[in-house]
């Protein structure tokens, strides 16, 4: 299996080759990722949407990198979930809810 990964924060992308020197990185945004079309075998995306502009830009550049019958793993802070709620009285909150990043998947 060939792992590549991308981040932005090039202390954790040093941080990672330090741990697994089998990983490729990649800085770069997730909205313009620097691979050819079809690429991927599957897709992770941890804790993203809730930090950059246009989630959907994110989510379509990860769709043109896949192959054919791959998978888009997405773990996101859901603010229909009760931890997301919980934030909410504290005057924080996730970007997205279970139903808006379905909506953004099927877009």
């Amino acid at each position: 299996m060939h792992v590549v990964a991308m981040d932005l924060d090039l202390y954790a992308l040093k941080r990672l080759r330090l741990k697994n020197q089998d990983v490729d990185v990649i800085v770069a945004d997730a909205r313009f990722i620097p691979l050819k079309n079809g690429v991927a075998d599957d897709v992770i995306i941890i804790e993203l949407l809730d930090y950059i502009e246009n989630s959907a830009e994110a989510i379509a550049e990860c769709a043109r990198v896949l192959k054919v019958g791959g998978v888009i793993f997405l773990s996101f802070g859901n603010k229909s979930s009760l931890k997301g709620t919980l934030k909410s009285f504290l005057g924080k909150t996730y970007s997205f809810s279970y139903g808006e990043i379905l909506c953004v998947m099927k877009a």
